[in-house]
């Protein structure tokens, strides 16, 4: 392959590496927003260019993990063949430590528009009983 311009050597050689790179493990950290009402938290996490069946959502011993595994598309299952490739998909895992008041019963998650939501609710407190006195001995 002949260059005209040195520059476009080395944007080659920078792609090529980048490219090379990208091949590799991707392990990113998306963006998150945790907001709270009155009657839970919501969780969202930006993933755009995922599909909803590429997300895993696990609640265990009291943590909420987010994971996502995207394969690399490949040359021969997308017939196109690359020049430059900026953008790769990747995995991820975020894991978040949910407080007590949490109803991991209750919870749950939607994909929309590149936006992974999940809701946590809160459990609903008891309604306290009458009140009575306590004898003291």
């Amino acid at each position: 392959m002949e260059y005209k311009n040195p520059l476009q050597l080395i944007d080659n050689l920078v792609g090529q590496a980048n490219e090379y790179l990208t091949n590799q493990m991707v392990i990113s950290r998306p963006a998150v927003n945790v907001s709270e009402t009155e009657n839970s938290y919501c969780v969202q996490l930006a993933a755009p260019g995922l599909k909803k069946d590429d997300f895993e959502i696990d609640l265990s011993e009291g943590n909420l993990t987010i994971s996502a595994n995207k394969g690399h598309e490949t040359t021969a299952s997308t017939g196109k063949k690359f020049t430059r490739r900026e953008y790769s998909f990747s995995q991820f895992k975020r894991t978040f430590s949910l407080p007590s008041h949490v109803n991991t019963d209750k919870v749950a998650a939607k994909y929309e528009d590149g936006i992974l939501e999940i809701i946590l609710p809160f459990i609903k407190p008891e309604t306290q009983s009458e009140i009575r006195k306590v004898k003291i001995d």
